[in-house]
């Protein structure tokens, strides 16, 4: 169960696109939970009823899109990346790289 106002790792189902303009799978950060229909006045059908917000940034995050959410006080280490195979415009095949962890937090 995630309390208001504590820190948290939220793992997301796909990557999000963050402020820092990267794609993340993972945002660490202090984590809100707000309920739909009191935020915005009507029920979704079919979805998670509830989103949160999460760090300084205030980025949102769908309740239907978040896999796992563990308490971490301190920021983890991002030692994590992924790698994405694509073509380039020749042709050739490349590799990206990219982090894993947005800090939504100033750390």
């Amino acid at each position: 169960m995630i309390i208001d106002g504590q820190k948290y790792c939220i793992t997301l189902d796909e990557t999000m696109l963050c402020p820092d303009g990267k794609f993340y799978q993972v945002i660490w950060g202090t984590c809100y939970i707000h309920k739909f229909e009191e935020t915005f006045g009507f029920k979704p059908r079919g979805h998670a009823d509830y989103f949160y917000t999460i760090g300084d940034s205030g980025i949102v995050a769908a309740g239907c899109r978040v896999n796992k959410a563990f308490p971490s006080p301190e920021p983890p280490i991002n030692l994590m990346t992924n790698r994405v195979t694509g073509i380039d415009k020749d042709g050739k095949i490349i590799d990206v790289f990219y982090e894993v962890i947005y800090f939504a937090d100033k750390i």
